[in-house]
């Protein structure tokens, strides 16, 4: 291999990885405990249980919610409406994970 090869190879990685460092550490300077504290944060989502490695989140429990309403003649079991639609999500993830295997 020559001598230009080479040198060309590691103009080539240093011109791939500096964009890469400067657009890493673009995030990490724009963030100060100054900023973060004026910030207003809001949770956009909390997750409710967690089944194998399936997340079941609080969003899929409210439409788990509005679902059960198109069905009428369900047998309703013990526990409320919210407790009764987190049985089923889990319920359907367990099923989904086995048939997986």
């Amino acid at each position: 291999m020559s001598m230009r090869t080479k040198n060309s190879g590691v103009w080539m990685a240093v011109l791939l990885c500096v964009p890469v460092m400067m657009l890493c550490g673009q995030p990490l300077r724009a963030q100060t405990p100054a900023a973060a504290a004026d910030a207003k944060s809001e949770p956009l989502d909390t997750i409710v249980a967690i089944v194998n490695q399936d997340v079941i989140l609080e969003s899929d429990v409210q439409e788990e919610m509005r679902f059960s309403a198109f069905e009428p003649y369900r047998m309703q079991t013990a526990g409320t409406p919210r407790d009764q639609a987190l049985e089923r999500l889990i319920n359907r993830t367990l099923i989904r994970s086995s048939a997986r295997c």
